[in-house]
């Protein structure tokens, strides 16, 4: 018996067991299925605005995984000749060859354009693509200070993981349940039940994880199952099958168009494609009807065929292109991506994926699954000899060395003084700093910005032979009785160290109160940050995280604001009748592109973009929170420091003095910043 279709990665590609499929088992309509996912899944990830919901293809492919794969196992199981390691030996020949060529590509193409850091990132994810773990390893890189995911090469892959999990343990299932036919949909329906309603619950908890990780996507393989039992029944309504497969159609398509990046997913958001899909194959099983006749088609057929290669290759083309683009892809360029892409797949079909999937004397691979393995091996020591090395850094001249060391800055500033994801330093803790010797009178108080200004501040303390007590919560704003809903935005919202933040603020007043040797706060955050309501970096993307109060969470970005003035305001009155002296620092330039990786690019002239941030630029953008102090200073006895004066001229602020970056990312200070503007503290001190 010949078998039909398997496919690798949440894209979809037919097998064979011997050379050739039998043309009664092949169904066209879902290589054209597969077409209809792919395409608005690469436009996505292109930045295409045409179809925003575009990412739900993936769940589309699960689904069709699921069907697939069961309807390739059990006709073999119930005649007593399935074999687990024919089965894994194709999934070998049909996944790893064309991955391996685009591991191999994504490290020669990073040793050239890639940071060290980054680099090594790149070697870590070819690790875990390799062993399928790449799922895992992308949900644990939800980290503060972490470069942006659309520069990892091989974001991608974690659907691939998921397959290849779920490959693990499916077969032997069926198996387990292959004596009793009702006990395979039993088995199937308590999955799909029990993963999604996990799915449903935990996206609002933890959205990272319920996105990456394998039990809160099982759910959509095994609906995928259950429609092959129900094919293989022969249980038919044909009457239905036009009426189901439009629904799909429209389960499918509204979501393309409604759904975008800021949509809670998956969840229950990916019920509508997923049913969809199921809809759309149980109907066309038939072989029949409108839209089973538009999906086999030539030309959604073709692009079906070569959809793997087409996921693997598109993404890596993206980012790399987007990596040294600084500004953003242009129009064109995204279009020349796209069908760049869409070439480089009908060639790799051709040269890579059907010699190994029908080896022939002519192909010359008589033992294609040992080649197909080696490659990946290969492919595993290159990543774990990227990682190991450390990006290989002596590869760069000392030109573009000297600007990406300032990315270690971020180690060089007090960050241990900071409360960062697991990590919870309490005031009792705080860092002492300055001339360390002498009784500390000054408190430095806020979020990451307030380490970089506590650089600044201990500089000027020690030239006043003075000390300082810092301490800091990740991205905590400033104020009492507030704190960051864990349910909205990212697993940043939901983690210790964010959900520290109401208490943080709490215990630093009662600190500040019961002492009487503080004399002085300084308060210090990034005050255009996305919790009051204003996006920060025109490198980052707007993240729906929300403040809540005795009054409960805000609805709107401009409740955030609301909250955040009332939390920021009783705080001043409560340190002004503790008898503080009150300093604010005010918001810093804020470049749109991580600046040593920027100076790096523009060096090795990928780009020549003008990386200043213009003076207008930084006014507009901080015009909510320059009005926030300005009524401040007029209501309570405090007094602001302005970093800005000592960091632009009157039309820019320039990113780099002397030639050395004054921020090690796109938004905090370097070393070289920090002492730009430490003269601006040395007032602090001179007030007593």
């Amino acid at each position: 018996m010949i078998l039909h279709y398997q496919y690798g990665n949440a894209i979809f590609s037919h097998l064979a067991l011997r050379h050739i499929l039998v043309a009664t088992n092949y169904r066209a309509d879902i290589d054209g299925l597969r077409a209809i996912a792919v395409v608005p899944v690469v436009l996505f990830h292109a930045g295409m605005p045409i179809l925003t919901g575009g990412f739900v293809g993936v769940d589309i492919f699960f689904v069709i995984s699921g069907y697939l794969i069961t309807s390739i196992i059990l006709p073999d199981i119930d005649a007593k000749r399935f074999s687990i390691t024919a089965f894994y030996e194709r999934r070998v020949r049909r996944i790893f060859p064309a991955l391996a060529v685009v591991l191999f590509f994504c490290a020669v193409a990073g040793f050239v354009l890639l940071t060290p850091s980054d680099y090594k990132a790149l070697g870590e994810s070819i690790l875990a693509t390799t062993l399928f773990v790449s799922n895992i390893f992308f949900w644990r890189q939800t980290d503060y200070f972490a470069a942006p995911a659309s520069e990892s090469p091989l974001l991608h892959t974690w659907s691939l993981s998921i397959e290849e999990q779920f490959y693990v343990f499916y077969p032997w299932l069926l198996i387990l349940v292959s004596r009793r036919p009702r006990a395979r949909i039993l088995a199937l329906s308590i999955i799909c039940l029990v993963s999604f309603g996990v799915g449903a619950v935990l996206v609002y908890y933890k959205p990272s994880a319920t996105f990456y990780l394998g039990p809160t996507r099982a759910w959509e393989l095994a609906l995928g199952g259950m429609i092959a039992l129900a094919c293989n029944s022969g249980y038919r309504l044909t009457k239905l099958n036009d009426y189901a497969a439009w629904l799909g159609v429209a389960l499918i398509a509204v979501p393309m168009i409604a759904y975008s990046a800021s949509t809670r997913f998956p969840g229950i958001a990916a019920l509508p494609p997923a049913l969809g899909a199921a809809l759309i194959i149980w109907s066309g099983h038939s072989k029949q009807g409108i839209v089973h006749n538009l999906l086999s088609r030539a030309a959604f057929t073709a692009i079906g065929k070569a959809s793997y290669s087409l996921y693997l290759w598109h993404f890596p083309l993206i980012a790399f292109t987007s990596y040294v683009d600084l500004f953003g892809l242009s129009w064109t360029t995204k279009v020349g991506l796209c069908l760049g892409s869409l070439v480089i797949s009908f060639l790799s079909l051709r040269y890579v994926e059907r010699p190994f999937r029908l080896p022939s004397k002519v192909a010359g691979l008589r033992r294609p699954a040992p080649v197909a393995l080696a490659g990946m091996v290969m492919a595993c020591v290159a990543g774990l000899l990227i990682a190991v090395g450390s990006g290989f850094p002596s590869r760069l001249d000392a030109t573009s060395a000297a600007y990406l060391d300032t990315e270690t800055d971020k180690n060089r500033h007090h960050m241990e003084c900071m409360s960062l994801e697991n990590r919870i330093v309490s005031p009792s803790q705080a860092c002492k700093l300055g001339a360390t010797r002498e009784p500390a009178h000054v408190l430095v108080w806020g979020d990451s910005h307030a380490i970089v200004t506590g650089s600044a501040i201990a500089e000027a303390a020690q030239r006043n032979n003075a000390s300082v007590l810092l301490v800091a919560s990740v991205d905590c704003p400033i104020g009492i009785g507030f704190g960051i809903d864990p349910r909205l935005g990212s697993d940043l919202a939901a983690n210790p160290g964010y959900q520290h933040c109401q208490a943080y603020n709490e215990e630093m007043l009662r600190f500040v109160e019961a002492s009487s040797d503080i004399s002085t706060v300084v308060l210090s955050s990034r005050w255009t940050n996305w919790k009051v309501g204003e996006l920060g970096s025109a490198s980052e993307k707007p993240v729906d995280i929300r403040l809540r109060d005795a009054n409960g969470t805000a609805e709107t970005p401009e409740a955030n604001k609301r909250i955040f003035v009332r939390g920021f305001e009783t705080l001043l009155k409560a340190l002004t009748a503790a008898q503080k002296t009150v300093w604010i620092v005010g918001p810093i330039p804020e470049p749109p592109f991580r600046i040593p990786k920027a100076l790096f690019i523009e060096h090795v002239g990928f780009d020549r973009t003008e990386l200043d941030v213009r003076l207008l630029d930084f006014e507009n953008r901080n015009k909510f929170i320059f009005s926030v102090l300005a009524e401040a200073k007029q209501r309570f006895p405090v007094h602001v420091i302005w970093p800005h004066l000592a960091l632009c001229d009157d039309t820019k602020c320039p990113v780099s003095s002397d030639g050395k970056p004054i921020f090690f990312d796109d938004n905090h200070m370097s070393l070289v910043g920090a002492h730009q503007t430490s003269f601006l503290y040395d007032r602090i001190f001179a007030m007593k």
